[in-house]
């Protein structure tokens, strides 16, 4: 909790959340089942790709995961289509239910709503998901997007971020 310029007290949340980036659908996947494993709420989990047409026919030949019932894959602007698991589904339904245009930077913007990630790194993440790779998501108290991040380090990942803030 902090205090305004006015002496008022404001009540701030706080922004956790652990990004984790991967070139395979199959290691992003991978992530998403150990990050459950170990206990993670797929409440607080996402994964977000575009579907490249090898993307395509891997998920055509696997059945619906038990793990992750919850995905969609979303047409987008153009030719392009994005496949997203977990979290940001009821807001990218609810965005298509409203008739809203979708791009890769709006569906990325729905999925790390409520994090402290700066729009800076958010332009990259876009960049990063228009050449093919896959982000997983994490949400979750600082403690626990820590442990994510140790999880997510496994050496297939590109990258890992952690980013921690508050918000009023």
């Amino acid at each position: 909790m902090s205090c305004s310029a006015a002496g008022e007290l404001v009540v701030t949340r706080d922004l956790n959340c652990c990004v984790a980036l991967f070139s395979l659908c199959s290691q992003a996947l991978r992530a998403l089942r150990k990050l459950t494993g170990a206990g993670f709420s797929r409440d607080v989990l996402a994964c977000i790709g575009t579907v490249s047409p090898w993307l395509g026919t891997y998920l055509s030949q696997l059945d619906p995961s038990p793990d992750f019932p919850q995905s969609m894959v979303v047409k987008l602007q153009g030719n392009v289509s994005m496949i997203v698991v977990g979290s940001p589904i009821s807001s990218v339904s609810r965005a298509l239910r409203e008739g809203n245009t979708l791009n890769t930077t709006y569906i990325l913007s729905l999925a790390l709503s409520g994090t402290a990630i700066l729009s800076s790194n958010q332009h990259d993440y876009v960049s990063a998901l228009n050449h093919g790779q896959l982000l997983v998501i994490v949400r979750g108290s600082a403690a626990e997007v820590e442990r994510a991040a140790e999880l997510l380090a496994t050496g297939t990942e590109i990258e890992v971020a952690v980013y921690e803030g508050a918000c009023p």
